[in-house]
Parts: C-alpha cells; sequence; structure tokens
C-alpha cells in the first residue's frame, strides 16, 4: 500500500512538471502548471496581439508571462494583455524596430527589472488607454518613450484609444459596425492584378495632443478595401497605418523606398493620408501630423515639403497622393486646434517632384469638413464614389474634374464655406490629365 502511495504521488508531481509546446497564429507557448507562457513569435510578424489566454485539447490555460519573442526584425508593435504578469527583461531585446506597446493596466508582479535594447519605442499605453505610470521603471532610461516624458512632451494626462484583440492581425483593428455610406457596400471587384502597384495609407482619428479628426479611420479602411476590389492590389502589396505615429510614417517611408528600389523604377504607388494637417505660421509650410504629435511643435510633425522631395527621388513609374487634411490649424469640420492660435493661416503649398500626382482635400486657409451622415471626410467619399461608379476605368483629369466639382458645391451647401480640392502634378509628367487610374 505504501508503495501505491508513493508511486501516485511520483506520478503526481511528473504531471504537475509536465510542460507542452504549441503555437498558435505565429506565437508559440508552453504550457506548464495550468498556466501558458510565451516562447517564441514568428519572426515575419509586424503587429503582435497576445491572446490572454489559448485552449489546448479542451483545457483553457491564461496567458501570464513572457519568457522570449525571439528574432523579429519587423515587430513594431505589441499589445500585451491584462493576464500577463511577469515578462522578463531580454524578451523583447531582439525586436530593433519595436515602436509601440500597450501593456497591462496593473503594475506586473515581482521584481521590478529594466527591459533591455527597446531605444526605438515611442508610445506606451495601458490597455484601458490611460498613461502608464507604473511602467516607467521598467523602460530603459535612453527609449524614445522616455526621453519625450522627460522632455514634457508626454504628461499623465495623456490617454489614448484602448487597442485589444485576440489574433495577429497586420492593422489596427476596428469595431465592425454597419456601413451607413453607399460607398462603405456593394464595392465593385476587378479580375485585374496590379502587382506592380503599392499603397501605403495613414488613417489618423486619435490623437494624443490635438482634437480627433473624425472618421479618418474609416476612410483609411474603405480606402483600402477599394485598393484591393477595384484597383486590384494584392494585400501584401497595401500597408495602413491606423493613428501613425512620426516613426511610423518614417518607417512607411523607408519601405517605399526600398521597394522602388527593388522594382527598379517599374512601380507605381498610391499614398493616402487622413488626419491632421498644420502650418507653419511665419511661412505658411505644412506639415502632416502624427498622432503623437502638437500642433504648435513643428518637430513633432512631418514636411509636406520634404514629403515629395523623398516620394519625388524614388525610382518609380507614378506616385498618386490623396490628402484628406488642411494645412490652415483647422479641425476636420469647425473650429481650431488646441494648440492653435485661433486664427486660419493659408498654407502653402510645395511643388510635386519626380513622377507625382497629388490630389489635395483643400487649399490656402479653406478648412477639410466631414460629411457626418456618410461617416468619411467630404473629399475621400467622393474621391471614393467616382472611383465605384467607374470602377476604377477613369483618368486623372475626369476624377479631378468631379471631386473638384462636386466637393465645392457640398461644402458651399452644406457647411456654408467653400473646399476647393487641389489637384497639381510634377513637370516630369506630360499630359497627367488623362493618365488612367489603373
Amino acid at each position: 500500500m505504501k508503495r501505491f502511495v508513493l508511486l501516485a504521488i511520483v506520478a503526481m508531481v511528473a504531471l504537475s512538471c509536465f510542460s507542452q509546446k504549441v503555437t498558435i497564429d505565429g506565437v508559440s507557448y508552453k504550457i506548464k502548471n495550468g498556466e501558458a507562457r510565451v516562447t517564441k513569435v514568428d519572426k515575419s510578424i509586424d503587429n503582435l496581439y497576445i491572446r490572454s489566454s489559448i485552449t489546448f485539447e479542451g483545457k483553457e490555460y491564461s496567458v501570464t508571462s513572457i519568457d522570449d519573442v525571439g528574432y523579429c526584425p519587423f515587430l513594431r508593435f505589441v499589445s500585451i494583455p491584462n493576464s500577463v504578469n511577469y515578462i522578463y527583461p531580454f524578451a523583447f531585446s531582439a525586436c530593433t524596430n519595436l515602436l509601440e506597446m500597450v501593456v497591462p493596466d496593473e503594475p506586473l508582479k515581482g521584481k521590478k527589472k529594466e527591459w533591455y535594447y527597446l531605444k526605438n519605442l515611442i508610445n506606451v499605453r495601458c490597455q484601458n488607454g490611460s498613461f502608464p505610470t507604473y511602467i516607467l521603471s521598467y523602460l530603459p532610461k535612453d527609449c524614445a518613450f522616455m526621453t519625450r516624458y522627460k522632455n514634457g512632451l508626454i504628461t499623465q494626462q495623456v490617454t489614448v484609444p484602448t487597442i485589444q484583440s485576440s489574433q495577429t492581425e497586420k492593422e489596427s483593428p476596428m469595431v465592425e459596425k454597419s456601413p451607413t455610406s453607399d460607398i462603405d457596400i456593394d464595392i465593385p471587384t476587378t479580375n485585374i492584378v496590379s502587382d506592380k502597384t503599392f499603397a501605403v495609407i495613414f488613417a489618423n482619428e486619435n490623437y494624443q495632443e490635438e482634437e480627433n479628426v473624425d472618421f479618418a479611420k474609416n476612410d483609411g479602411k474603405i480606402f483600402k478595401e477599394y485598393c484591393q476590389k477595384v484597383l486590384g492590389l494584392p494585400e501584401d502589396n497595401i500597408h495602413i497605418r491606423m493613428d501613425a505615429t512620426l516613426n511610423n510614417i518614417l518607417a512607411e517611408m523607408t519601405w517605399m523606398q526600398q521597394v522602388a528600389e527593388a522594382y527598379d523604377g517599374n512601380a507605381r504607388f498610391f499614398l493616402f493620408y487622413a488626419g491632421h494637417g498644420i502650418p507653419e505660421e511665419k511661412t505658411g509650410s505644412a506639415y502632416l501630423l502624427p498622432v503623437d504629435g502638437k500642433g504648435n511643435m513643428l518637430e513633432t510633425g512631418y514636411s509636406l515639403t520634404k514629403l515629395y522631395e523623398e516620394l519625388g527621388k524614388m525610382p518609380t513609374e507614378l506616385v498618386t497622393v490623396f490628402i484628406d487634411a488642411c494645412f490652415c490649424g483647422s479641425k476636420r469640420g469647425d473650429g481650431m486646434l488646441a494648440s492653435a492660435r485661433g486664427i486660419a493661416i493659408k498654407a502653402k503649398s510645395p511643388i510635386p517632384q519626380g513622377k507625382m500626382i497629388v490630389f489635395s482635400a483643400a487649399q490656402g486657409d479653406e478648412t477639410a469638413y466631414p460629411l457626418k451622415d456618410k461617416e468619411h471626410g467630404l473629399f475621400t467619399y467622393y474621391l471614393l464614389k467616382k472611383i465605384k461608379e467607374t470602377k476604377g476605368n477613369i483618368s486623372y483629369g475626369e476624377l479631378a474634374d468631379y471631386i473638384t466639382a462636386e466637393v465645392k458645391k457640398r461644402s458651399i451647401v452644406k457647411n456654408g464655406k467653400m473646399q476647393t480640392p487641389r489637384i497639381s502634378s510634377s513637370g516630369n509628367i506630360k499630359d497627367w490629365r488623362n493618365l488612367k487610374l489603373k
């Protein structure tokens, strides 16, 4: 009997020490003692959403710690659920391009140890969107986030939207709801595959220091669908950034340059931006404003002149830029940005370079308005409406004429103010009006 009891105890101890490995959505977990630990992440993942629990052989295990993610050169965003209470100091040490993290709401358990090699980290927030005060003791003192915090660019009053997901995705998740606009449904599809055409989409809606931009995320999301379904771009050819930071913009500009060089001048590009634009008060120079930027600090923005210069230097067949923003210091709609001085500034439009065509939502000191009943920017709505009607079989000249006429009419009737889109091209493009969108 004693021998039987002894054997039973040994068996129980052995079972308690038994571990099982399982991989889900590119994330490897080790199951042991009734819990799951992250041990490795597929190196191709760029946005990582760690699950709060996993199911194996019919049993659910809470994910409580992150031991290591391994070499992930493309990883830029990580969301860590509230179930996690321990993160190994070197867990993300091989993720040199990691820029953003969403961390648990409550302080992590155990001894605090600084996380290593996260110098590029520029944005950190809790799952509930609050400022992660407790996490300051974990971050490298020289990382970008800590530098911004010390310089007063981040305050403890900062709140940002919650991002939660249980699966790895290529873009920040959005709450799905029934479409309210005619351009959001019955999007025509094409049989062509435009494998030499690429798109970068910035949809900046939720700003940390400024007023939000209504419907910018919907603008970006639906523009992506049109790129895929109507214009025939493969999904891998499209990069979409919801609530893009300055580092996000810089990273995508680098990606476009690399793609252009790899295709040796035979690629086309679309760049779409919905969000805030800001002016430089003295010169009227225009800047795109990342979600972590501040309107009265130009160094936190991305110069429109620089954008055109960088795109113009790329070896491409054609670059088409769509900008649903104004650069006078106003919000999308009525009112001014919190950091603006209260009067509209007449912004200057830089000249497109290289092989480039630019469609801008408004000119000078005009405001770019939303179309609330359609839940889109006014400019974006008519851009996509015409693409839908023509199934993309339209010349740039026809598209320009339609958008300009319809936006002007709708704005003066609905808002009592003029909004005049501006279309311009570089001198290297001959007869741009007759070029085809696809």
